[in-house]
C-alpha cells in the first residue's frame, strides 16, 4: 500500500511513477495540482530544523522518557482495585499524548525516509546495496541493547542495569499474558556470549552519488536538502522511530502489568483480564455499577470471553472484495519483504511471544509471527536470519536486521510461513526473491 499503490509523499520519481500506476485517471491540471501539493507537503516534512515536525515529536518523547525517569523511585503498590485502575487511565492517557502520537509522527517520516531512498534507487542517485550500506550506518536502540545484554552476560551485576532499561519489553507488546522481560526465568540463559559489535560502518556518498543525488531533489522540487541532508534525515527518522518505540512502550507495558494487579484485586486471573475492554471498563471508576468495580470488571471479561470464541470459530481471507469472499476464502501468497542481499540456509526455530528456553538459537533462522520489539532478544543469541509472517517492508524487525546486516524475509504470509516452520529447514535468497523449505 505504502510503496507500490498509494502517493503519501512526492519522491524522487513521481513525474514518471504516477503515469505507471494510474495512466489517465487525472487530467493534466488535476495531475499538475495534485503534484504541487505532494511537493508542498514533502517539502515542509523534509524541514530538520527544531521547528520540524520531526524534531518537535522528539521533544514530546523527551517528555515522557524525563516522567519515565523519575517515576524509576519505587512508588508504594496500589492500595485498591480502583487505585490500580485509576493509574492505569493516568498512563495510557499520558502514553497516548506523549508517547504513541509522537511515535505516529516519526513513524511516518521513517516511510518518508524509505519513499525517498527507494525512489534514489529507481533514478539511478545510489545502487540497492548501497541503500542497505547507508542502512547498516544508522546505530538504532537495538545495537545499543545488544552491547548491554552482552555486559550484562559477561558482568552479573550489570542485569539489573540493563532490566531497568529494558525490562519493559515484551514479545507480543500489547500482550498482557505475555512476560517481560524483567519477568523471564530464561532470559539470560544464552550458552555464550554473542560475539562484541563494532561502531556501525560509516557510509560516506562518493562525489558522483551526491551529483546525482542533487540532481535527482532539485528536479523532483525537493532541494530543501542536499544530498547530505538527505541522507541526515534518514537517518535522523530511522532512529527516532525506534527510539520513540522503545520509550512509549515503557508506559504501555507498566500499565498492563498494573491491569494484573487490578485483575488480582477483584480476583480475576490474567487470563481473564485479557479478554477485558478498556473503555468500558474504566466506566467503572465513574459510576456506581452493579456488584461493584468486580462484578463490572467480571461482566466484560465473560462478554470479551464469548466474543473471542465466537471469533475464533470464523475464518475470514486477509482481502474482502465482495460477498462472494465470505463463503470461499482465498489463501493468497505473501510475497516477502527481504532484508540485505545475501543468500543463506538453515535449520528454522519458530518462537512464540510465549515460549521460554529459546536459548539455544546459534546459527538457526528464527521464525515469529510478527514484527516486534518484544523479541528484540533473539539478536543476542547468534541467529543467522529471520522469518516473519507478518509485518512490511518498513517494519520494526525490517529496520533491526538492515542495522545488522542480517539475512531476513519480513512478512511472508501464512500459507510460506507455516511451510517453513513444519519442514524445519529453510533457504533465503534475496537475489533471487526466493525464500522457500528444504525438506529431507
Amino acid at each position: 500500500m505504502e510503496f507500490e499503490i498509494a502517493f503519501t509523499v512526492a519522491d524522487l520519481d513521481l513525474e514518471a511513477a504516477f503515469p505507471r500506476r494510474y495512466d489517465g485517471l487525472l487530467s493534466p491540471a488535476e495531475l499538475s495540482s495534485y503534484r504541487r501539493k505532494l511537493i508542498d507537503l514533502t517539502r515542509g516534512l523534509l524541514d530538520l530544523s527544531p521547528a520540524g515536525t520531526l524534531a518537535s515529536a522528539l521533544s514530546r518523547i523527551d517528555i515522557l522518557a524525563e516522567i519515565q525517569a523519575k517515576r524509576n523511585v519505587l512508588l508504594p503498590p496500589p492500595v485498591s482495585a480502583a487505585d490500580a485502575l485509576y493509574r492505569v487511565k493516568l498512563l495510557l492517557e499520558e502514553c497516548h499524548e506523549l508517547g504513541t502520537v509522537p511515535f505516529a509522527i516519526a513513524a511516518r517520516h521513517a516511510f518518508v525516509a524509505e519513499a525517498l531512498l527507494r525512489s534514489s534507487v529507481r533514478v539511478g542517485a545510489l545502487s540497492e546495496h548501497r541503500v542497505w550500506e547507508l542502512k547498516q550506518s544508522v546505530p538504532t536502540v537495538t545495537g545499543q541493547l545488544y552491547g548491554d545484554f552482552r555486559e550484562a552476560l559477561r558482568a552479573e551485576d550489570e542485569r539489573q542495569r540493563f532490566l531497568i532499561r529494558y525490562g519493559h519489553l515484551r514479545p507480543g507488546t500489547y500482550d498482557i499474558l505475555s512476560l517481560r522481560y524483567d519477568q523471564r526465568s530464561d532470559l539470560f540463559d544464552a550458552s555464550s556470549l554473542p560475539d562484541p559489535i563494532g561502531p556501525n560502518p560509516r557510509f560516506v556518498p562518493t562525489a558522483a552519488e551526491r551529483r546525482a543525488l542533487e540532481k535527482a531533489l532539485a528536479v523532483a522540487e525537493l532541494d530543501v536538502l542536499d544530498a547530505g541532508g538527505l541522507i541526515d534525515y534518514a537517518r535522523r527518522a530511522i532512529q527516532a522511530r525506534e527510539r520513540a518505540k522503545l520509550i512509549f512502550t515503557r508506559h504501555l507495558s507498566d500499565a498492563l502489568e498494573l491491569l494484573a494487579v487490578f485483575g488480582e484485586k477483584v480476583e480475576l486471573s490474567r487470563e481473564d483480564v485479557s479478554f477485558l475492554e478498556l473503555e468500558p471498563l474504566l466506566t467503572g471508576l465513574e459510576r456506581v455499577c452493579p456488584g461493584g468495580l468486580s462484578g463490572h470488571a467480571r461482566g466484560i471479561s465473560e462478554k470479551g470471553r464469548d466474543a473471542m470464541e465466537t471469533a475464533a470459530s470464523l475464518h475470514l481471507g486477509y482481502l474482502v472484495r465482495d460477498v462472494r469472499d465470505i463463503f470461499v476464502i482465498p489463501l493468497h501468497r505473501g510475497a516477502p519483504n527481504f532484508v540485505t542481499d545475501r543468500k543463506i540456509e538453515g535449520e528454522t526455530a519458530y518462537v512464540s511471544s510465549r515460549t521460554l528456553g529459546h536459548s539455544d538459537l546459534s546459527g538457526r533462522v528464527v521464525c515469529i509471527e510478527s514484527a516486534d520489539p518484544g523479541f528484540d532478544w533473539i539478536f543476542t543469541r547468534g541467529i543467522s536470519g529471520l522469518i516473519t509472517k507478518f509485518g512490511g517492508a518498513n517494519s520494526h524487525m525490517a529496520i533491526r536486521c538492515a542495522e545488522f546486516g542480517l539475512p531476513a524475509a519480513v512478512g511472508c504470509g501464512e500459507q510460506t510461513f507455516e511451510r517453513l516452520v513444519a519442514a524445519g529447514r529453510a533457504e533465503l535468497d534475496q537475489r533471487a526473491r526466493v525464500l522457500r523449505p528444504l525438506y529431507g
